[in-house]
């Protein structure tokens, strides 16, 4: 059992008023809700936005973040708990059974270079 058997999945069951998702070109520099670094002006990066209990809400996610989250979450999540989730559930079995599961799930080597630098970061 590899990566390619994760699933992750926050159990949220909140349902949300309405959601759309979009990939802009940033206007401006925005900090990306699940890895923290910066999405500099100029960049494509993924838009979320949405209603949730009455409240509007957008999250900047940096396209490297928005394609690991697409290839390891298989049910509900919340955002900014990507790489919490990644930490608990898929790295320990990347370090068991190696990387190549995980790796041939992400089809960018912008994607597949940022989780191996996170890896080599959680390791330490």
């Amino acid at each position: 059992m590899g990566c390619a058997d994760v699933c992750i999945d926050h159990g949220y069951d909140e349902q949300n008023e309405f959601f759309s998702t979009s990939f802009p070109t940033a206007r401006k520099p925005w900090k990306c809700v699940e890895c923290g670094w910066t999405i500099p002006k100029g960049a494509k990066y993924e838009r979320s936005a949405g209603k949730s209990d009455g409240d509007m809400w957008s999250h900047p996610t940096c396209l490297p973040c928005a394609e690991i989250r697409e290839a390891f979450v298989c049910g509900s999540f919340i955002f900014s708990m990507l790489w919490e989730s990644i930490e608990e559930s898929i790295f320990p079995r990347w370090d068991q059974e190696g990387p190549f599961d995980c790796l041939a799930k992400l089809t960018t080597q912008a994607a597949r270079n940022f989780i191996q630098a996170r890896y080599e970061e959680w390791k330490i």
